[in-house]
């Protein structure tokens, strides 16, 4: 997922199979880890959220 901190871009991805995510930032200037936890964090539920829908939609569209 690209995200714009500050003044540049930046990159947050994650290996769904390690559970892991990892950050790129070509910058010298790291983002603080709290922030860096709270966008790890809202991707998270917009993927349990986002997840939840298409388990609905696609039910709802096999019962029709």
């Amino acid at each position: 997922m690209p995200m714009h901190y500050p003044s540049h871009w930046t990159l947050l991805t994650c290996n769904l199979k390690e559970e892991m995510w990892y950050y790129y930032d070509s910058m010298p200037q790291k983002m603080p880890q709290l922030t860096l936890q709270s966008m790890v964090c809202c991707v998270q539920l917009f993927l349990c959220v986002a997840n939840i829908f298409t388990n609905v939609f696609f039910s709802q569209i096999s019962s029709l």
